[in-house]
């Protein structure tokens, strides 16, 4: 039930081991300039204020790290990436719901290859969709029409979501292994990090026309990717490494980064002044940063590591999973008062329903 103290309903999953990484490799800064698919530029990481940007956030060419040689052996970098066992419905109980008005679910399946569309009220299954094998992630265009789920083995996959039926497939290189996905406010575009250490990228693909029409190349390992809510900048998250990349979404430019260690999840208040990213080391943290400045401007201690990250419609509360540490996060981002709760499992997926 809700309270007065956290009103929202939170939907978390609990699911068994194999989450992130415990221990990635610490750094993968120690190389040559990294260059930029779609500009000859190249910038600096940077942990205070960024350089002064001319809009839209185009700034002079620094030098930026690129990743160094050694990378993760093989266990880490599966447990790098949530791999969750597939859906079961749960014994849950569920508060009094229509299921003819109630929010819908989707839900990647990454052991049998599936996308599972759920009804929220009661968690009833309205479909199960057969998609390219390892799937990672789904996100869901703005106006609800298509469902896009990213493949670890080389696809991604889009589904009309009114009669649950693949409308078509893009494959990909055999080195190019999509993860991460993020939609544009206006539909039009998807971005998707390619998840390994050969030509790592973040792929720019025309929804409509269903074709990758850019790559811009990023650090090794990029995993997810967040959009503020203008859509204007992408952060780009490595749980390998010690940074969140800035690309400009206009110009396909790569113009800074944060430098915050083992990052998975970014969280934006409403207005896009704050963000809000997840750092699991040493011990767990939240780092804000000022958007206009792209410097951190607080830093949040946590108990546990932190993963997925939401913030509610009315920017008062942070709701945060932490799947190594078993348990869910809530502050009161006024008054910095939080609540900790263990979980007899880990917890993967984190949705706020109004």
């Amino acid at each position: 039930p809700r309270s007065t103290l956290f009103p929202y309903t939170t939907l978390f999953r609990s699911d068994t081991p194999d989450g992130p990484c415990n221990n990635p490799p610490s750094s993968n800064l120690n190389g040559g300039p990294l260059s930029n698919s779609n500009s000859t530029d190249s910038f600096a990481a940077t942990t205070g204020p960024a350089p002064q940007l001319r809009a839209p956030h185009q700034n002079a060419a620094t030098t930026l790290p690129a990743p160094g040689p050694e990378a993760p052996k093989f266990t880490s970098l599966v447990r790098a990436l949530p791999f969750p066992p597939d859906y079961a419905p749960s014994s849950f109980s569920f508060p009094a719901c229509d299921p003819a008005t109630a929010t819908q679910v989707f839900m990647v399946n990454h052991l049998s290859g599936t996308l599972t569309r759920l009804n929220s009220c009661g968690e009833t299954t309205i479909a199960v969709i057969p998609v390219q094998s390892n799937p990672l992630q789904v996100a869901v265009t703005p106006d609800g029409s298509m469902a896009i789920v990213t493949s670890f083995d080389n696809a991604i996959t889009f589904i009309d979501t009114s009669n649950n039926q693949v409308l078509t497939t893009i494959s990909t290189d055999f080195d190019i292994n999509p993860s991460g996905i993020a939609i544009s406010p206006d539909g039009t575009r998807a971005y998707v990090t390619s998840f390994n250490n050969v030509d790592s990228a973040v792929l720019v693909v025309d929804i409509q026309q269903a074709q990758i029409v850019s790559q811009i190349s990023v650090d090794t390992y990029p995993q997810s990717i967040f959009l503020s809510p203008d859509g204007s900048v992408a952060y780009v998250t490595f749980p390998f490494g010690n940074l969140v990349r800035l690309i400009d979404t206009q110009t396909g430019i790569v113009f800074g980064a944060l430098q915050i260690e083992e990052t998975y999840g970014v969280a934006f208040n409403s207005t896009g002044t704050l963000a809000y990213i997840t750092s699991q080391a040493p011990s767990g943290s939240i780092q804000v940063v000022n958007t206009s400045t792209y410097s951190i401007v607080q830093s949040i201690p946590l108990t546990v590591p932190p993963d997925e990250i939401k913030m509610t419609p009315d920017d008062q509360w942070l709701y945060i999973n932490s799947y190594t540490g078993n348990a869910a996060i809530i502050i009161n981002v006024a008054s910095g008062q939080m609540l900790t709760t263990t979980s007899s499992a880990p917890l993967h997926g984190l949705a706020i329903v109004q």
